[in-house]
């Protein structure tokens, strides 16, 4: 499985989208720490699996709006592609973490994480 990020701006009257996809595969029935960076500094989209870089695209110049559009979803998956799994911890920050950052945080969650087992209780 890989991901794909779909951003779209506030800019234009039809928002801009810019949909980047990583390289790499996540594989199924493991841990694996994920973080996307969308660095709008550097114009690009970057995937880090596990702490290390998988992918960078780039973000279309003209694409210059707002990420955060009024009256608009975050959503994960989608209609056409759903996401079918389980996800922990997600978090979403305003700024680009650094590499350090990325690996430090990968870090302290493996060293919690010793298998992708769960149950579930109702």
């Amino acid at each position: 499985m890989c991901w794909a990020v779909a951003l779209s701006d506030s800019v234009h009257v039809v928002p801009v989208t810019c949909a980047n996809r990583s390289s790499g595969a996540i594989p199924e029935n493991a841990w694996t720490h994920l973080v996307v960076v969308v660095d709008r500094t550097n114009a690009q989209t970057r995937y880090y699996y596990n702490g290390v870089l998988d992918s960078a695209q780039d973000i279309p110049a003209e694409f210059t709006g707002a990420l955060d559009v009024a009256g608009r979803d975050l959503s994960i998956g989608s209609s056409w592609q759903p996401f079918i799994g389980l996800l922990d911890e997600v978090k979403i920050y305003r700024r680009a973490l650094s590499l350090p950052e990325i690996q430090a945080g990968c870090n302290q969650q493996r060293d919690s994480r010793g298998s992708a087992a769960y149950e579930v209780v109702e």
